[in-house]
């Protein structure tokens, strides 16, 4: 009966614990406790591992800003390096190549005045030859002082010589005017124009170019004596 149970189990419990359990119950209970300890530390050491890997991907990442700034520095040091050199050479070219220039421009009646012979020279002012040198001149009888537009003459292979330090080449040619531009040329309405280019090579192989202009008019024919205005172009 239900009296009969209940009576069982008020015994039971009221029952002391013998030595063996009691001795269970401690083992568990010490056992549960070095767990709370053995979690405290595998949290302390969790924490620690976070610390130590967030310290090294810190160091990961100063380790990329200093590589990239010294990537960065070495680009520049290889920059100023290569402008350097590119400076030095082209102060080298400066110093060395040539330089041809006109020094001398003459214009003269002859043929018993029938004609008129103009003439150029260049010589070569710099310190190397000068090659494939080639110039081209376009002579003209026109308004003076403000002549009518004309273009410089075309590249000729005519002439090829190679002009070295120091040396000296000379240009002529003859002009036949008409009798209405000898009038106009010796009232001075009219003056000889004479356009041109020297084209040559300097020792670097880069090719080079002057560009002249000069007039002669009236009494100045024939005495040597003339206007004239030179220019060298960008490519000289």
């Amino acid at each position: 009966s239900l009296n009969r149970i209940g009576a069982a189990l008020e015994a039971a419990n009221s029952k002391p614990q013998s030595l063996s359990e009691k001795e269970h119950a401690q083992k568990d209970l010490d056992a549960q406790n070095e767990m709370a300890k053995w979690a405290k530390r595998v949290f302390f050491v969790a924490i620690t591992e976070a610390g130590i890997t967030f310290t090294g991907v810190m160091l990961l990442l100063a380790t990329l800003i200093y590589t990239k700034r010294a990537a960065e520095a070495a680009r520049d040091a290889v920059t100023k390096a290569n402008d350097t050199m590119e400076q030095a050479e082209r102060h080298a070219q400066q110093q060395l190549r040539a330089y041809v220039f006109s020094f001398e421009r003459t214009v003269q009646i002859v043929d018993q005045g029938n004609a008129i012979k103009c003439w150029i020279k260049f010589r070569n002012s710099g310190q190397t030859p000068a090659y494939k040198c080639s110039v081209n001149v376009s002579t003209d009888i026109d308004h003076y002082p403000t002549p009518s537009e004309s273009d410089i003459p075309p590249w000729s292979d005519d002439e090829n010589s190679c002009l070295g330090p120091s040396d000296v080449m000379t240009f002529f040619w003859v002009l036949y005017p008409t009798k209405k531009e000898w009038n106009d040329l010796n009232s001075g309405k009219q003056a000889i124009w004479c356009r041109g280019v020297a084209r040559y090579f300097d020792t670097f192989d880069v090719q080079r170019r002057t560009e002249f202009c000069f007039f002669v008019f009236g009494e100045e024919m024939g005495s040597g004596e003339k206007e004239m205005m030179l220019f060298a172009s960008s490519g000289n």
